[in-house]
Formats: C-alpha cells, structure tokens, sequence
C-alpha cells in the first residue's frame, strides 16, 4: 500500500514561485524608491535655487543691475552654494544673467553618486523652472 500524500502545506514548487515574485516586486520597489530619492535631491536643489532667486531680486531692486555673481548676493559658493562637485554636496550651482542652474554630481559629489548628469534650472526674471525632464 502507498503512503497517501497529505494536502498541508505548500510543494517545494510552489515556494520557490512564490520566493520569485516576493524578489521581482522588491526589486521594482527598490528602483522606484531609488528614484524617489533622487526626485527628493532634485526638491532640494529646487529650494537652493528658490533661495538664490530671492537674493537676486533683492539685489536687483537695491543696485538695478542685473550682472550679478554668488559675492554679490551675499551667497558664498563655497558653503551653500558650491560650483563645484564637494564630498559633502549633492549638486553644484551656477549663476548666469538670467537663470540659476544646479547640476547633479556624477562624480566628487557626496554619495551616492548621481546615476547621470542632471540640470534643474530656474529662469531669475519669470521664476520658471526648467532643465532636465522628469526632474524639475
């Protein structure tokens, strides 16, 4: 006579789908939270940018002149405002006449790296932000 099979529990078949799908929905997450924080790096860059367009209206209304650098504005780009990639930051800022940039550090920045360049700007005289798509 056989033994008779008993219905408990689950195959070793059926674990091992099961181990499967738990693996591919951690792995989506894990992208879709690394983009998360990525997106909440760019936010960040947003509020420096905002900071920097304050200044540079005032300074504008004080002194009516629209050439105007980081000194001027009493922004030092060494602290808050690096122009270039620093252990402790995750952008670097620049200023032109018209727009404020930050570009995401691919290299020398604070980790994690930036999994490529990226650029939020905002326009100084109509306060419209721009750069590249899906991150401003």
């Amino acid at each position: 006579m056989l033994p008779s099979r008993s219905s408990k529990g689950a195959t070793f078949l059926e674990m091992v789908v099961v181990i499967v799908i738990i693996g591919v929905l951690a792995s989506l997450g894990f992208a879709h939270y690394a983009h998360i924080c990525e997106k909440a790096r760019a936010d960040s860059a947003k509020q420096t940018l905002w900071e920097i367009r304050v200044a540079w209206g005032q300074y504008i209304m004080n002194y009516r002149d629209n050439d105007v650098t980081f000194q001027d504005l009493n922004l030092t780009p060494h602290e808050a405002f690096p122009s270039s990639c620093r252990p402790e930051q995750y952008f670097r800022y620049g200023l032109s006449r018209t727009h404020a940039i930050a570009t995401r550090c691919t290299r020398g920045g604070k980790p994690p790296q930036g999994p490529r360049a990226y650029e939020v700007t905002l326009n100084l005289e109509n306060s419209t932000w721009g750069g590249t798509p899906g991150y401003y």
